[in-house]
């Protein structure tokens, strides 16, 4: 298996080699029992299928990274690139759930509170529901209090 995922990390650094290349990864994958081995190939697949614009497939091979994680936490550039690919297809919802999981995972503090501050800025701008997002920036106001980002965001929202 390990030549497999060599050579289709070759490959994906070809311009014309990503079709090729995820097919080796899916060969890959197929006799890999190594978890983390698993996770990377899953997280370079979602790279050429984003490359590709098969948003769709990145996702579900980040979300089955995600759930290859040893703890929670080490989840958290799949959830972070989960975020950013639904926004960018506007799937606002998609969007949230993944910024959800995101804060569950987040140290309470800053962190969590830039991750309510975004779930705020979707609910705005995506959904445009001004109430949602002032809930959102209370709970970022609650998570961290001396949040300046979080206080300055909340006014103009009212």
């Amino acid at each position: 298996p390990e030549a497999l995922r060599r050579l289709a990390d070759a490959l994906a650094r070809e311009l014309d080699g990503r079709d090729e290349a995820i097919a080796l990864f899916g060969r890959f994958l197929d006799d890999e029992d190594d978890r983390d081995k698993r996770r990377h190939a899953l997280q370079r697949v979602a790279e050429l299928y984003e490359a590709a614009g098969q948003v769709d497939d990145a996702v579900a091979r980040l979300e089955e990274a995600a759930k290859l994680a040893p703890r929670p936490v080490d989840a958290r550039a799949e959830h972070e690139k989960l975020a950013q690919l639904h926004v960018r297809q506007r799937q606002w919802q998609h969007a949230v759930d993944a910024l959800r999981k995101l804060s569950d995972i987040v140290d309470a503090g800053k962190e969590r509170a830039a991750v309510e501050i975004r779930v705020a800025t979707i609910y705005r701008e995506g959904f445009s529901d001004p109430r949602a997002a002032v809930e959102a920036l209370l709970r970022a106001l609650r998570t961290d209090p001396l949040s300046m980002e979080a206080r300055g965001s909340e006014k103009p929202s009212r």
